[in-house]
């Protein structure tokens, strides 16, 4: 009978033991939850992650030669500066406007595509007081992004460039870019067809393509867009409004960052 008395008690006491661990571990886990939720720690808890997690992507990025399209922000190089604005860029508004925006591009980019339509909205509201600046970033995962930068350059050649820009995005827009609807593109803006036709063959403006692309990449930069208010590096496809991160903590929208550059002016 004893025996019996003493193998409840034990089991009994293992039960209290496990339901003690649980109740200290819940504890715990709740002491955490509740610090990460004060403002400050909050802040500061997603800040390290963030920038834990860019650090490695950057590495890896860097081992492995990969680039990407971007939604978020990234790492750049604080050090270097992008390159002005200068006659060799595909300039959209006055080159002496007070705000800048510098964009590196992938016309097959979904991001991309994105952004584009912030900087249409912000070019209609701002006008003189804007300058878009066009430069390219194909990306080695996007087969149609460098043909895509060709035309763009070819018809740039016969002063079409504004008009293939649009009309690149809205082929970006309905995932039909390829060697046919880049043909019928200069088609449509009535270019040299011969002439086009020749120059998408000789991939006549390769080499300054890549070497806009290696330039950015320089800075620190992997993916696309890769956009530049006044020199601010801005990362991904930016909205025009303002908005909220995923951590809660509110965002500027491209609307705002221009006015805010207009107003140190």
């Amino acid at each position: 009978m004893k025996k019996n008395i003493n193998a409840f008690r034990s089991v009994h006491m293992r039960n209290a033991v496990r339901l003690l661990i649980g109740f200290c571990a819940l504890l715990v886990i709740g002491a955490i939850a509740l610090w990460a939720s004060l403002p400050g720690k909050r802040l500061g808890l997603f800040s390290w992650t963030d920038k834990k997690s860019i650090t490695q992507e950057q590495k890896k990025n860097s081992a492995e030669g990969n680039e990407a399209g971007l939604a978020g922000p990234v790492a750049v190089n604080s050090v270097l500066k992008v390159r002005s604005i200068d006659s060799s860029d595909h300039i959209m508004g006055n080159i002496g406007a007070p705000v800048q925006f510098i964009i590196y591009e992938d016309f097959q980019c979904p991001f991309c595509a994105q952004l584009y339509d912030t900087v249409e909205q912000a070019k209609a509201e701002f006008g003189s007081d804007l300058v878009v600046a066009i430069r390219h970033f194909p990306l080695a995962s996007h087969e149609q992004a460098l043909p895509a930068a060709l035309a763009a350059e070819c018809a740039g050649a016969q002063d079409k460039f504004d008009g293939m820009y649009n009309k690149l995005f809205a082929l970006n827009k309905a995932g039909n870019i390829n060697s046919e609807t880049l043909r019928a593109a200069g088609k449509e803006l009535k270019l040299d067809e011969t002439a086009y036709a020749a120059c998408l063959t000789k991939e006549q403006y390769k080499d300054k393509i890549l070497a806009q692309k290696e330039e950015v990449k320089k800075l620190g930069v992997g993916g696309t867009p890769a956009g530049f208010l006044n020199e601010e590096y801005i990362p991904g496809a930016l909205p025009s409004q303002d908005f909220i991160h995923p951590d809660g903590t509110p965002g500027l929208g491209l609307r705002t960052m221009i006015k805010n550059k207009l107003q140190k002016k």
